[in-house]
């Protein structure tokens, strides 16, 4: 895969048109002495393709910068990383795919896709709002790279642990 980010930046509409917060970014890399590489600007599949040259001209100079690229809210359009070609680093799947995982055979097989795509384009996958042990095994089962879910396991009824390290 491309890159593995410190911290991730969702944006918003407003501020892939402002024109002031890539000088403005560029400055805080500098003066906080912070690699562009450690950084993956997040931009929904939505924005991408409704102003497609608006976020294009924003990726390239955010990639110029070292920072990475991720598609947001992606529902597997094959458009998106045709219009992109190599300036997408990650795929962060739609929480509508993820839903219907375990009940709809076409999901899974969209899901599947994304997979085969994703890995020929050399994409990290992100796969969120996991929910249920089932989708959980299903996604591990695809060498998903990032898994983030909530309540896959019912919590112990004894929390009963020892936090203490033994030397």
């Amino acid at each position: 895969h491309k890159m593995c980010p410190t911290i991730c930046v969702r944006l918003t509409l407003d501020t892939l048109q402002d024109v002031r917060f890539i000088p403005w970014f560029k400055h805080q890399l500098t003066s906080l002495h912070f690699s562009g590489g450690q950084v993956m600007f997040s931009i929904p599949e939505k924005s991408l393709l409704e102003y497609t040259e608006a976020v294009r001209d924003f990726m390239t100079q955010i990639k110029a910068l070292g920072c990475g690229v991720e598609i947001s809210h992606f529902t597997g359009d094959a458009n998106v990383i045709e219009l992109l070609d190599d300036q997408i680093d990650c795929v962060n799947l739609s929480p509508s795919i993820v839903a219907k995982l375990k009940q709809d055979r076409q999901a899974l097989n969209k899901f599947e896709s994304i997979m085969v795509s994703a890995r020929f384009n050399q994409l990290a996958v992100k796969v969120s709002y996991l929910d249920s042990q089932d989708k959980l095994i299903s996604v591990c089962q695809t060498n998903t790279t990032y898994i983030q879910g909530f309540s896959v396991q019912e919590p112990m009824k004894n929390m009963d642990f020892e936090f203490e390290l033994e030397m």
